[in-house]
């Protein structure tokens, strides 16, 4: 399985994972980005969630971030618990993805996360990075992503 196989595998596994809910709040957009990333958001607001993709100068993928006012659908095995961080003055777990006969190199560091924001307010956040230093740079990025009162509205 190659990359943007996974890639889009994952994204439809995600979109699967979350209903969309006319009572739930939604978020209107992504949160600052850390400054000197070079990174820039491509945003696209859906029914019920957001998606961020935070791209480089090159266009390539760094991590994604999805926001929704709905609790994600999604089962992560203790057995697959990776690196311990911080996300939003919380502390979370990264999680190893554990996708069905994907064998590559690149597989282990692979990872996802979901986390409760405030009350009816949750985050998804994955990335693929190549290597070990991409992988603690992606966790660092998303440790200094900044949210504000706007992306959480009433909280």
């Amino acid at each position: 399985m190659n990359y943007l196989q996974s890639c889009l595998m994952l994204s439809s596994l995600l979109a699967m994972s979350l209903g969309a809910s006319a009572q739930q709040p939604t978020p209107t957009h992504c949160p600052d980005l850390p400054g000197g990333s070079n990174l820039q958001w491509d945003q696209q607001q859906r029914d019920g969630y957001v998606l961020c993709r935070a791209v480089d100068d090159s266009g390539n993928d760094a991590f994604n971030l999805m926001l929704t006012g709905q609790e994600p659908n999604l089962h992560l095995a203790r057995a697959l618990r990776a690196e311990r961080a911080s996300f939003a003055d919380q502390s979370i777990h990264w999680y190893r993805m554990d996708l069905i006969a994907d064998n590559s190199e690149q597989a282990q560091y692979r990872r996802i996360t979901v986390t409760k924001l405030a009350k009816n307010q949750y985050v998804q956040l994955w990335f693929n990075a190549g290597n070990q230093a991409e992988l603690d740079t992606r966790i660092e990025q998303i440790g200094n992503l900044r949210l504000n009162h706007t992306l959480l509205g009433n909280r």
